[in-house]
């Protein structure tokens, strides 16, 4: 791969710094309206039975080219920064999939499990049924955010060579897991901690997740997103508790 000058990052006023960054869409709530490009709905079936999906879009004067957008953590496709995603490259003559993750958003309700930041299995699932489909002729390329950035970076550590994507882009990706988990505890995140442990909650309770007696309890009374990792996500996945899911599930350990 030959290599690529890219420009320094430079913030659009008056967004200067993270935490003006992270909030802007909450502050300015735009949607992105993509109707000049009607979606069509895509569905796949996991071999558990659940039943994962996105949104297709295609360009007006497409390039024949695809760009899947993962969301992060509690989004889904109708994250604000998904769809603003789906815009821009959509204008540029790039077909877009906006897909949910296991359980996320249209998805919930036909999914018995959920994803997380490792379940790359269900991105291998999307981007061959893209290919069955005959797009992405001239190139499928991958967008994911945050815990999407994170799969997305695992699933190229996976594959390789034999990955299904010609080209990616992470954006604020949580590439140590468990150092990301610990960060969000300090006090000046306190507020952020809140809002992703709520959501999380939130989306697995509204699902028909298959979840004991245990892990409803975690659910309810976990007071921060280690300990819910730790009592929920962690067990429901086969790992034995956060730690170890944090330790084989970021993608930070592909590029030693």
């Amino acid at each position: 791969m030959h290599d690529m000058a890219l420009p320094s990052f430079r913030p659009r006023p008056p967004w200067w710094g993270g935490d003006l960054q992270t909030i802007r869409n909450a502050v300015l709530k735009d949607h992105a309206d993509l109707d000049m490009w009607p979606g069509s709905r895509m569905t796949f079936v996991a071999e558990n039975g659940d039943h994962l999906s996105g949104v297709l879009h295609q360009a007006t004067e497409s390039r024949n080219a695809i760009v899947v957008l993962l969301h992060g953590l509690t989004g889904c496709e109708d994250s604000a920064y998904v769809r603003a995603s789906a815009r821009h490259l959509l204008h540029d003559g790039f077909d877009v999939f906006r897909l949910n993750m296991r359980g996320a958003g249209p998805s919930r309700a036909a999914c018995r499990t959920m994803y997380h930041a490792g379940r790359t299995e269900d991105l291998d699932l999307a981007l061959r049924a893209l290919l069955g489909q005959g797009l992405g002729s001239n190139g499928m390329f991958a967008m994911g955010y945050s815990l999407g950035g994170n799969q997305l970076l695992k699933y190229l550590g996976e594959t390789g060579p034999d990955a299904l994507i010609a080209r990616a882009i992470s954006v604020s990706a949580p590439l140590d897991l468990a150092a990301a988990s610990a960060r969000l505890e300090n006090n000046r995140n306190r507020v952020y901690h809140r809002w992703l442990l709520d959501r999380m909650k939130q989306d697995w309770q509204a699902g028909p997740l298959d979840i004991g007696a245990t892990q409803s309890e975690v659910l309810k009374n976990a007071l921060t997103i280690r300990a819910f990792d730790d009592g929920v996500v962690a067990p429901l996945n086969g790992f034995s508790d956060a730690a170890d899911y944090y330790a084989r599930n970021a993608s930070g350990r592909f590029f030693d």
